[in-house]
């Protein structure tokens, strides 16, 4: 699961709605892109996947990723719809002692940090 949040203090009540406003379109923009991404990413092999390389995925349903997002703690967190609370997305992105690992969520959000920057940037002016 990916994670990303924002912290936004300001004193004045019509400035901070504005603000949380922007916040909230920003980070859901972002989350959004960031799961296009990963979906992109998994790729349909007739071979297992090797270490440092994106998962093989079997069938599309890993490809659809689920979006979360908390407008009251500015939190949006992305996985993989199809396994709920599993922990079969954490072990192929970390590995364990029998799997090594096969990243696919760090690598989208480091592919997208860039328009995210953007994101903000352009939300400011």
């Amino acid at each position: 699961m990916i994670g990303m949040n924002a912290d936004v203090v300001i004193l004045h009540r019509d400035t901070r709605k504005e603000v949380d406003k922007t916040a909230d379109r920003v980070l859901r923009r972002a989350a959004r892109q960031i799961a296009r991404d990963i979906a992109k990413s998994l790729v349909r092999r007739n071979r297992p996947s090797y270490p440092g390389e994106t998962p093989t995925v079997r069938n599309t349903r890993m490809r659809v990723m689920e979006v979360e997002y908390n407008r009251k703690r500015k939190t949006a967190s992305i996985k993989p719809k199809q396994f709920g609370s599993s922990q079969i997305p954490a072990t192929l992105e970390h590995g364990n002692s029998r799997i090594k690992p096969r990243p696919f969520m760090a690598p989208a959000l480091e592919r997208n940090r860039k328009a995210i920057i953007d994101g903000w940037k352009n939300a400011i002016k």
